[in-house]
């Protein structure tokens, strides 16, 4: 996993079919794992108690035990098992003789009970405390140090911190007048595990460890916590805790006695509560629920308490209480057809905790062996604190159904119960009890709860029952992690029964101790086959229908793989047991009717049972198949496995089809629960077998599947340290469980060829299209119809086959992966796991945080080669020789670990030898040694560390020949470049993947360029500034060993090794990388064949086209290809888009024409002319677009017009006609209107004349409400820029028109009468063509003029001109002022004539007249 294949479009032949290979199994594990996890989840529907007893909530109670199936006879027709036990046979192990003798001693009291933790039981007789080991009688002790009669005793786990380590346990022992604490302690004080107390020598200390007086309370029952606290059950009702501590404190002594029933708070406890603590009702038991922190007692009148500890167990508060009357009437209103006296006296309390039910939390058990569950908290809030006591199920035991007998538990005076398992024991006779065994170990997931019953007698009364408590696996233990419950129930024994232990039984009476084992269904299994001498009979086949195929072939396995549970006879029968009884592969047909398959509403559909199977088996019974079936059916292109739940009977979920999930490799597909969707065709089911297989593989990882693999411990600061949640010692169980299954299946499988050759045969990977072509027409024809139904029967059968072929092939692959994961990890382990991980990447880190062992063994490749890794480095590191490592590596995980690995290891270990060595000629010696095997690996290596490691080297020339080699290494037929160089199609999936490949061995290249880059920026005089508060990134400091100048001399060699090059993608990728740096004049400065087509592809992309065709143009300019260089920059000012502005578009037409100008030369002088003209009418219309945009930002900038008008305009270039119609007519934009008709040389008189008229209204629009003068100044200064530029144009430049308007709106608006003609005169307009123009307009005779009331304003403004022109005649030319003269003075006396022929003339006329005449000598005297 240091070095995997690459991707297969870039493969060699021979390689290919290697990277298929690799490729088929990662396939055929991903499905396996997909039917692991549907089996994880079926293991994890089983019920919680409150739903197998039908309770929904705290206020809804319910009653189970009235029904026949409650507790089903295993001796009915129906199961046929009547034989099957239920417990090991009774062993009794007699009082050891010397205690016998005490008896004849004994004065008033005699007390017994149970260690089971320490596998001791005790005896008090008055004052006398003996104790020995119920196994075998041995190691009696005693302690006669009191002188008071012994009340109750206790073994108690000790606090930590106060005693001695020696002391493993404390014995606490009540009189009348003191409680006493003991010490004990074992021979072997380094060992205080379950096992190695077994057979340890016990002793109790003489001295007591503490004693503290009983106050004259009788303490009638102890219980303790695991954290030490002591609790003690009074006589006087109350509740008391003995508090014990290393010293005397300021307030508190060494010991006290605590009463948490009268404590300082008992008046928050309401006053109905207060009678449960009277004087004459004892507390008798006390039992405390370790998961919740809750401790509940019942008194001597049944009365049951419930108190809190608080969250983390040091609390303590009283929180509800329950009288016997009022269970009693709660019960008999629950279950109102049972007599009442059933409820009538509670003998025994027990907690249910967290690891059986979320929601039931306690059950009491009556005289009669009834079953009343408690809750102290609702169902919706099943993780508060405890507030209530609700009565929510009544359980009645065996007896109470009227089809079964009489026999029923009475007189009940001893109980335990635990994890589902009731035991009762009966006073049958004054010498002898009945034993009642209540469990529902049979009938898993099953819904409501169904239990079993078996009966013993036991000789003499029973005093005592417990149970040897084995607990949770240790496996289990530690994949929960320190301190954690789940809350989760644990699921049924049959889940758990391949690593956890029997509940194992314990009696206790003064016959002696009576020892016997609740039998699991393996432990079922096994003494049936044993009872009838082998598996071919009658009662297993019945074992295999009770418990259904699947699931008694996973219980097979257990026995089949087992060391420990079976011998080689057992073993054998387990095997032949799982082949004959476990069912094979199947063929549905859907039903069919006359209007089609209709599966909802006809019979069942008939089977076809393959004829062989993947492991050994025998051949089936095949029933015939409906010719209608076989006519009319289409077989679906769908495969599916065997879908019953475990454990439930009469419970089908439909297969599923490949056509519900896509073809797979493998043809596989897991279980779909998907009732709704009808089959169209025949499905294939998977056998019990292979279903049984998959189960004991998922219950093998059940507790690690799907749980986190490390857990993090903070060290004081924000740092953290992940350890794993597993020692070296739970993975070698695992293994030893994997393995037995794995040597199970090498065993009795049976292939036709390689399981790898299977992988590849496409007999599997077309499964479906050939059964399909089982059905056509021409397959069908047959004049036999028997012969017909054979063929298609071995057909189907050889499909079936081969279908559970492949599925078995998948969990192998599986498994051997699982087995190479968990050696791997155990690896990591012993290697100081923390301290790998601490060296991985912090992407790395968080990966592991999060990544569960499923995800692990399936999907984490790459975290599987940065573990690898750094174990690998951990030896490098510490210049440790890496061959016995690699060689562990090779034998536990070799197909994570390949030769290859075993050479890039090597690598590394000269890479880091090359690191530390001073000598330079043995450093590049060590170097080159190291790149030949680096290049030697065929698969892909961590291209990126091994370059940073030959950065820190500056072995610049390894980096580039590696990251080369590499790439041809993995597109070795170069089809990364065809795939570059066809742009790069979507559809061409293997170019893809080969230029993927290349692109990141090219990736390493460029990255230490830019380390490199910036060290070469970095300035020594010029120390950084943090520019953020916190941890500082500082970059690589490996960097910090090169200088500026050194590091621009890296760049610069590794720029020319990488141009040396032939391979275009690198240069590809290095140009790239300069333009992403921002080194585009360095680009320019390549003088490469490989730039242009680089640009050139590079401006067709929308990403980087203008920054691309930027530097195109740069690069035909700098080549000499100004004609390229025009025609890229002409099409830079075309391009559509708002990433430039419209004035860059015009400058880059205007740098295109000068380009176009300095072609001549390349081109020729035509083409040039051509492409220069084109290209100056563009620069003009696009100028008159600029015009229109400057404008426009004069408008009112908040209409949204005029902002998409502003966007449209800096997006592109537009033609002249767009320009006009939809700019700058529809913004009324005068001066654009005529720039554009001037420029299109469109001739309009009217239209110009409107347009100027526009002009000029326009300006005095804009100047509305300024002074007169204000408003001259503008309309003169607009006149005159527009002028200027039309004046040499007469078409576009009307001076009739201008004068005429001009005079109409100076006369409205008052203004002065030289006004119009100074304006035109400034823009140096003949005198002579304003005199003329203006008696142009005078003859027209215009009404205008007479609404205005000024009929001769016109002639005083030609007055006016002649006068200017009399004051100004110097500035006319001497040769054109004759003639001006003699104009004027023809014009004055025409003026003259016309002003004398006036009917009525007012003064100003005769002013005028007078003017005039006062003109006419003045011009006289000029001639």
């Amino acid at each position: 996993m240091l070095s995997s294949l690459s991707s297969t479009s870039s493969l060699t032949a021979p390689t290919m079919r290697l990277q298929q290979q690799s490729n088929a199994i990662e396939e055929a594990i991903q499905q396996a794992a997909e039917q692991v996890t549907e089996k994880l989840q079926q293991d994890f529907s089983y019920p919680d108690l409150s739903h197998l007893l039908g309770v929904t909530s705290h206020t809804s109670p319910s009653v189970s035990g009235v029904n026949d199936n409650d507790y089903p006879s295993l001796s009915s027709q129906q199961i046929g098992l009547g034989n099957l036990a239920q417990l090991s046979n009774v062993r009794r192990v007699p009082l050891p003789p010397e205690l016998i003798e005490q008896f004849s001693h004994m004065q008033c009291s005699c007390l017994m009970g149970l260690y089971p933790e320490i596998t001791r039981a005790w005896l008090a007789i008055d004052s006398d405390f003996f104790i020995w080991n119920y196994e075998d009688g041995s190691d009696l002790a005693y302690f006669d140090g009191l002188s008071e009669v012994i009340l109750s005793t206790a073994l108690v786990k000790p606090k930590p911190g106060i005693f001695q380590p020696y002391i493993a346990y404390l014995l606490c022992l009540t009189t009348p007048v003191e409680i006493v604490l003991l010490g004990v302690s074992f021979s072997d004080s380094q060992e205080t595990t379950l096992g190695s107390l077994v057979s340890n020598e016990m002793h109790l200390l003489p001295d007591p460890l503490f004693s503290i007086s009983t106050d004259n309370n009788h303490m009638m029952a102890i219980a303790s916590t695991a954290c030490g606290r002591i609790f003690l059950a009074g006589k006087d009702g109350c509740l008391y805790e003995l508090c014990y501590q290393a010293t005397d404190g300021w307030f508190s002594r060494r010991c006290r006695k605590i009463n948490h029933s009268k404590s300082s708070m008992s008046f928050l406890v309401p006053s109905f509560l207060n009678f449960a603590f009277s004087s004459d009702d004892a507390l008798v038991q006390v039992c405390v629920d370790e998961t919740r922190h809750i401790v509940y007692t019942r008194s001597e009148k049944s009365t049951i308490q419930v108190y809190d500890l608080g969250s983390d167990g040091r609390g303590m508060t009283r929180v509800a209480a329950m009288s016997l009357s009022t269970i009693q009437n709660t019960a008999a209103f629950i279950a109102r057809t049972i007599d009442k006296t059933n409820f009538k006296s509670l003998i025994h309390i027990a907690a249910v905790d967290l690891t059986e039910s979320t929601n039931i939390h306690l059950v009491a058990v009556t005289e009669t062996g009834v079953r009343l569950y408690f809750c102290t908290t609702a169902f919706e809030q099943p993780l508060k604190r405890p507030g209530l006591l609700a009565l929510v199920h009544v359980r009645l035991p065996p007896g109470f159904t009227t089809s079964t007998s009489p026999n029923r538990p009475t007189r009940v005076h001893a109980a335990h119960y635990r994890k589902g398992l009731m035991m009762l024991s009966c006073a049958q006779t004054e010498d002898s009890d009945r034993v009642w065994c209540i469990g529902g170990d049979s009938f898993p997931f099953q819904v409501p709860l169904v239990e079993t019953n078996v009966t013993n007698h036991i000789e003499g009364r029973t005093w005592v029952i417990s149970e040897f408590p084995c607990g949770p696996s240790p496996i289990h233990i530690q994949s929960m992690g320190p301190g954690l419950w789940t809350v989760r129930p644990d699921p049924p024994s049959v889940v758990t029964q391949h690593v956890e232990q029997p509940h194992k039984l314990i009696l206790l009476g003064a016959q002696g101790t009576f020892i016997t084992t609740k039998l699991r269904p393996v432990e079922q299994l096994r003494q049936l086959m044993i009872t009838n001498g082998g598996p071919d009979c009658e009662p297993v086949e019945a074992y295999f229908r009770l418990h259904k195929e699947e699931q008694a072939c996973a219980t097979c396995l257990i026995l089949a793989c087992s060391q420990t549970m079976a011998d080689d006879v057992v073993r054998d029968w387990a095997k032949r047991s799982f082949f004959r009884f476990g069912g094979e592969p199947k063929i549905k047909f859907p039903a069919i009717t006359e209007t089609g398959l209709t599966p909802s509403h006809t019979q069942l559909s008939q089977t076809i049972a393959a004829s062989s199977s993947p492991l050994r088996s025998s051949t089936p019974d095949l029933s015939p198949i409906p010719p209608s079936t076989l006519a009319q059916s289409r077989l679906r292109p769908g495969l599916s496995s065997s879908s019953t739940p475990i454990g439930i009977a009469g419970e089908q979920t439909p297969p599923m089809t490949l056509g519900q999930r896509n073809q797979s490799m493998m043809g596989v597909a897991p279980n779909v629960r998907d009732s709704g969707r009808s089959s169209l065709g025949p499905q294939v089911v998977y056998s019990g077998k292979l279903n049984g297989i998959y189960l004991y593989f998922t219950r093998i990882l059940r507790t690690v599947w799907n749980d986190r693999m490390v857990m993090d411990f903070h060290s004081g600061s924000s740092q953290y340290e992940l350890y794993s949640r597993f020692s070296s010692e739970d993975l070698a169980q695992f293994i030893i469980h994997l393995e037995a299954l794995k040597k199970f299946l090498d065993q009795n499988s049976q292939f036709p060829g390689h399981r790898n050759e299977m992988l590849q045969s496409g007999h599997i990977n077309n499964i479906h299209q050939r059964m399909l072509s089982f059905m056509r027409p021409g397959t069908l024809s047959s004049n036999n119809q028997g012969q017909l139904q054979e063929q298609l029967r071995q057909k189907y059968q050889a499909e079936a086959n081969l279908l559970e072929k492949s599925s078995l092939i998948n969990l192998q692959h599986l498994l051997d992966r699982t087995i190479e994961a968990l050696a791997l990890w155990s690896l990591l382990v012993d290697h100081d796991f923390h301290i790998l991980v601490k060296a991985m990447s912090q992407d790395f880190q968080l990966e592991m945080k999060s990544v569960t062992f499923g995800q692990f063994v399936v999907h984490s490749g790459e975290l599987v080669t940065s573990l690898i890794t750094s174990l690998i480095n951990h030896y490098v590191i510490d210049n440790t020789t890496v061959d016995a490592i690699s060689e562990k590596l090779r034998l536990c995980c070799p197909s994570l670990y390949s030769n290859d690995d075993a050479l890039f290891a090597k690598a590394s270990e000269k890479l880091q030898a090359a690191t530390s060595n001073p000598d330079r000629g043995t450093c590049d010696r060590l170097l080159s040694e190291c790149l030949e095997l680096f290049v030697e690996i065929s698969q892909k290596v961590n291209l990126s560390a091994i370059c940073d490691r030959f950065h820190y080297v500056h072995y610049y020339n390894g980096i580039i020949s590696l990251c080369l080699s590499a790439a041809d290494k993995r597109d070795p037929n170069n089809i990364a470049l065809h795939f570059y160089e066809n742009k790069e199609p979507v559809d061409d999936t293997q170019g893809l993947q080969a230029y993927s490949a290349r692109s990141e061995c090219y990736k390493c290249i460029t990255d230490v360029l830019s380390q490199l880059f910036s060290a070469a920026r970095v300035y020594p005089s010029s120390p950084s500034l943090p520019t953020y508060p916190g941890l500082q990134d500082r970059g690589n400091p490996e960097l910090k060993k090169i200088s500026s100048d050194d590091a621009q001399r890296y760049i610069d060699e590794v720029i020319s090794c990488c141009l040396s090059s032939r391979d275009e993608l690198l240069h590809v990728a290095l140009y790239n990388w300069l333009i992403a740096t921002g080194l585009t004049d360095k680009l320019l400065e390549i003088s490469s064949p490989y730039v242009e087509p680089y640009l050139l592809r590079s401006s067709e992309s929308r990403v980087s086209a203008l920054t691309m065709l930027d530097l195109l143009w740069k690069h035909y300019e700098k080549v000499g290809k100004y004609g390229s260089a025009a025609h890229i920059l002409s099409k830079l000012a075309d391009r559509y888009g708002t990433d430039m502005s419209l004035h860059q578009r015009v400058e880059y037409l205007s740098r295109a024409c000068m380009s176009a100008k300095s072609g001549t030369m390349t081109i020729g002088l035509q083409m040039t002319g051509e492409v220069l003209h084109e290209l100056q009418e563009k620069l003009d219309v696009a100028r008159l677009q600029v015009e229109i945009f400057e404008a426009l930002n004069n408008y009112d900038m908040t209409r949204l017009d005029v902002q998409e008008a502003l966007s449209q305009l800096n997006a592109e270039l537009m033609d002249i006609s767009r320009l006009y119609s939809e700019y700058a007519e529809v913004f009324d934009i005068p001066v654009c209107k005529l720039a554009i008709i001037h420029c299109a040389d469109h001739y309009d008189q009217p239209l110009i004349d409107k347009i100027w008229q526009d002009i000029v209204d326009q300006d005095l629009s804009s100047t509305v409400g300024r002074s007169v003068d204000t408003r001259m100044t503008s309309l003169s200064t607009c006149v005159e820029t527009v002028g200027k530029i039309y004046l040499s144009s007469e078409r576009f430049f009307p001076l009739d028109t201008i004068i005429k308007h001009m005079e109409v709106r100076a006369c409205a608006l008052q203004f002065t009468q030289s006004f119009t003609f100074s304006t035109l005169v400034k823009m140096t307009v003949s005198i002579l063509s304003l005199l003329q123009a203006y008696d142009r307009v005078y003859q027209t005779k215009d009404p205008c003029w007479q609404q205005l009331r000024k009929p001769y304003y016109l002639l005083h403004c030609v007055y006016g001109l002649i006068n200017n022109f009399i004051e100004t005649q110097t500035s006319v030319p001497s040769t054109q002022r004759r003639h001006l003269t003699m104009a004027c003075q023809d014009s004055v006396t025409s003026y003259l004539v016309d002003l004398q022929a006036i009917a009525n003339i007012d003064i100003r006329e005769q002013q005028l007249m007078s003017n005039f005449k006062s003109l006419q000598s003045k011009l006289a005297r000029m001639l």
